[in-house]
């Protein structure tokens, strides 16, 4: 996936360094050793400057091809599931989600993103 994905660099922690032993020419850049640096940042939130066609996420799935890909997602794809299915579910700030699924299967778009968007508890 890295390969495919032409990574360049990775934000990661020193513990997990030896994960990508194989692959020299991607730069890490370790939040552990990196600490001290954010300390002077703020804690708010930046402004809001995505746009509902702006990538989202990116699912990496071999779909009904069978060769292993990434699909891009916009915002807006995320924005209807949760609004088309508003009316069944009815998901608010009171729902809890449990993050059971593996993020590499496409239900856990329900569990990462509705936690998100709703503002829901872990």
């Amino acid at each position: 996936m890295l390969a495919d994905a032409g990574v360049q660099r990775i934000v990661t922690e020193q513990a997990y360094t030896h994960l990508f032993a194989e692959r020299p020419d991607v730069q890490l850049f370790l939040l552990d050793q990196a600490a001290d640096s954010f300390a002077h940042e703020s804690t708010q939130n930046p402004e809001h400057l995505n746009a509902l066609q702006d990538l989202a996420y990116v699912i990496y799935t071999s779909g009904s091809t069978g060769k292993p890909k990434g699909v891009c997602i916009p915002h807006e794809n995320v924005q209807r599931l949760f609004s088309g299915t508003e009316h069944w579910f009815s998901f608010d700030q009171q729902d809890v989600w449990t993050l059971f699924h593996s993020y590499a299967f496409d239900f856990s778009v329900w569990e990462i993103w509705a936690r998100c968007c709703m503002v829901a508890s872990w």
